[in-house]
């Protein structure tokens, strides 16, 4: 590695053949003048100097007047500028306004002051140099990435808005903006929702934009900073999603007869079974509840399906705080008694009423717990919260099964028939009566395990159904 180059300017030639030679002994390359005109032309002129140190009160060129022409010439060259006490108030402001990294009084005390303060510089230098490269590959990757990033200060300023971001949101004057009053209303409200009650914590989201666009979110606090959101365009996924789970919804309205009627003829083979044979028995015990776990997906499929279509929707008024009690207590899932999953409500002091239709209200609640007690272990612990701040009630349920992964959190949501690494329809059912209701859906991880959280708009009680 090359010596750090030097450029050391003094009208004593006496004093700078000292503080070149020494400078020397400490492994730097130096180049000493005593005319600053002279040393000015060598900036730029070929490999740059990491360093100019320069006196103030000097003849042909004046210490200030070469600092400003010097990182003119190269705005990385770090200047130590050398003063008598007389010109203490030069140096200042050379610091202050002309960008001088540090400054020295003569006489010195001891030539250790003059390398110490180089040896800083030189490593201020390099440090600026290291974050102007990782600043130049952060730009080309915000520039070539197809998702939308965008980042703000603890003050909700808008910092970096990507050129994909400028795309989505149809706005290339964003930078500098507060972020609260410049985005679309569903960004603006997630960004509301995540800092009045989200807790700060990542989340990852389905998001419905403008023009029947739909988006995956994905917003983090940077500490202390301010907070990072990318999105990502996933409108023609979901309308493949729409194709197929409309394919499946028929499949099930069509096969819910002939499964009705499979039920039937097991329980009736059941009951001539009886105690004649307890292996036949058994086993017509297990196909049943096979047949029963298939009939209750059909069920939910179809549910999502009469949601999002708004079919025979009635809000009434319900007192949240005194209905989740016995909602709790009615979820029909064989898991959480086998499991010995206890259910713990945390309900919110003066928790507002709530507009919603009792049957949604029920297949929500149904649909949180049932999910979570399928993630936590036996004898564990889910714990549903009931929100309320800002004109919204939020329904928050943690389960005690393994941390979700980052991957798991874009999936959540899917209308999928579940497996081993993957939720049902329940969370699907879940966010379409979110949507429907004109609320948000969040996923978050925790150390152990995830958090779900609803968040649905209070709405005046009247004698009209609003989503009717």
């Amino acid at each position: 590695m090359s010596a750090e180059r030097v450029l050391l300017v003094d009208d004593d030639p006496d004093l700078l053949a000292v503080m070149g030679a020494h400078l020397t002994r400490q492994g730097y390359a130096v180049e000493a003048f005593t005319d600053g005109s002279l040393a000015l032309n060598e900036v730029g002129a070929g490999e740059p100097f990491a360093v100019l140190v320069t006196d103030l009160d000097m003849p042909t060129l004046h210490g200030l007047d070469l600092l400003r022409a010097a990182r003119i010439r190269d705005p990385r060259l770090e200047v130590i500028v050398i003063t008598g006490n007389g010109t203490l108030d030069a140096a200042v402001k050379a610091m202050r306004h002309d960008g001088a990294y540090d400054f020295l009084i003569k006489p010195f005390e001891t030539l250790n002051v003059l390398s110490l303060a180089v040896a800083r510089a030189t490593a201020h230098r390099q440090l600026l140099l290291e974050r102007a490269a990782l600043t130049e590959r952060l730009n080309a990757l915000l520039s070539h990435t197809g998702d939308a990033i965008l980042s703000a200060d603890a003050d909700g300023a808008l910092l970096v808005v990507n050129p994909a971001a400028a795309r989505l949101l149809g706005r290339d004057d964003l930078v500098g903006r507060a972020a609260a009053a410049s985005l679309p209303k569903p960004l603006a409200s997630l960004l509301a929702n995540w800092q009045a009650l989200g807790q700060g914590q990542p989340l990852t989201v389905e998001l419905a934009g403008p023009a029947q666009a739909q988006w995956m979110v994905s917003l983090a606090p940077i500490p202390g900073q301010g907070w990072v959101m990318i999105i990502r365009d996933i409108t023609l996924l979901k309308r493949l999603d729409d194709v197929k789970f409309q394919l499946l919804s028929d499949a099930a309205a069509r096969l819910q007869l002939p499964l009705a009627q499979a039920i039937s003829n097991m329980a009736e083979l059941n009951a001539l079974v009886g105690d004649k044979d307890p292996r036949a028995a058994e086993i017509l015990f297990r196909q049943t509840g096979v047949w029963d776990r298939i009939q209750r997906w059909m069920d939910d499929l179809l549910e999502v399906v009469r949601v999002e279509s708004g079919v025979g929707l009635r809000p009434v008024d319900v007192d949240l705080a005194a209905a989740l009690p016995d909602l709790v207590r009615s979820v029909p899932e064989r898991a959480i008694r086998e499991k010995h999953v206890h259910v713990a409500l945390d309900l919110a002091a003066g928790a507002p009423h709530l507009r919603i239709d009792p049957d949604l209200l029920r297949q929500l609640v149904h649909g949180l717990v049932r999910w979570a007690a399928q993630r936590s272990a036996p004898g564990g612990t889910v714990r549903l919260a009931l929100t309320a701040q800002g004109g919204q009630v939020g329904f928050e349920i943690a389960d005690s099964g393994p941390a979700l992964a980052e991957t798991d959190l874009a999936r959540l949501f899917e209308k999928s028939l579940g497996g081993a690494d993957r939720p049902g329809l329940e969370l699907a059912l879940v966010k379409s009566i979110a949507d429907r209701m004109g609320g948000q859906v969040w996923a978050r991880r925790q150390a152990d395990g995830g958090v779900i959280g609803v968040y649905l708009p209070v709405t005046e009680a009247s004698g009209e159904a609003e989503y009717v």
